[in-house]
């Protein structure tokens, strides 16, 4: 396994580990419930993605020492992980929707 292989492997990792995470906190009230409109999934996905752009800039603006630095990144990192996971439980609720539709034959 190449060392890229190594890194996808361990991002993928995290992301499926806050999957699992956000169904124990949230339960049925996740981004993956079809019965959730879709504009309250991007809402908590702009959400996500809001914090993780302030770590990130923080640590580009505002640490003022590498450690500093490491630390906004960091926090930064765990954001786009939360992110990543909500967008996957996006498609959940996508593939969840389709495949009823599909079963029953009504158009959404």
């Amino acid at each position: 396994m190449s060392t890229y292989d190594k890194h996808l492997a361990a991002v993928l990792d995290a992301v499926a580990a806050e999957r699992g995470r956000q169904e124990r906190l949230h339960g049925p009230n996740t981004a993956a419930s079809p019965e959730l409109p879709r504009s309250e999934a991007f809402m908590f996905l702009i959400e996500e993605l809001g914090e993780a752009a302030k770590e990130l800039n923080d640590a580009k603006w505002k640490a003022k020492s590498p450690a500093e630095a490491i630390a906004y990144l960091q926090r930064g990192r765990f954001e786009l992980v939360q992110s990543a996971a909500t967008i996957v439980a996006m498609c959940e609720a996508i593939d969840a929707t389709t495949r009823t539709y599909a079963a029953s034959g009504a158009s959404p």
